[in-house]
């Protein structure tokens, strides 16, 4: 959030080579490769998370996370209902990941949180 990409990236890709391809690690990465404006990489990357999404290997939020870092908030608000219909808890990450800062100012999200009971 600090601007500082290239370094997350490379963070990021650390963790990946160290542990292997954890969903969560791959949203974070994806979403470090969107900030930065290298789009092409972050899709390529959301397929990946897309595939393991339909094998029932992650959640709808850590898409979200990326859609909302690409600027497409239809997308990530359609993943965070996917999440919010199947109860996962990784949604309330909402509230404070700041890669969902993006969404923070569009009425689906107040919506999501005061349906999770959270405060505003």
């Amino acid at each position: 959030m600090a601007g500082r990409y290239t370094d997350a990236i490379t963070e990021f890709q650390k963790n990946i080579d160290l542990a292997g391809r954890r969903q969560d690690y791959l949203a974070f990465l994806a979403s470090a490769y969107a900030a930065s404006g290298r789009r092409a990489v972050a899709e390529l990357i959301v397929k990946e998370m897309e595939q393991h999404y339909a094998e029932q290997q992650t959640n709808g939020s850590d898409l979200a996370m990326v859609f909302a870092q690409l600027g497409d908030k239809d997308q990530a608000f359609a993943w965070l209902e996917k999440d919010f219909a199947a109860h996962s808890h990784e949604i309330v990450g909402l509230k404070w990941f700041p890669e969902f800062a993006p969404l923070r100012d569009d009425w689906r999200y107040t919506s999501i949180l005061q349906r999770m009971g959270l405060p505003l």
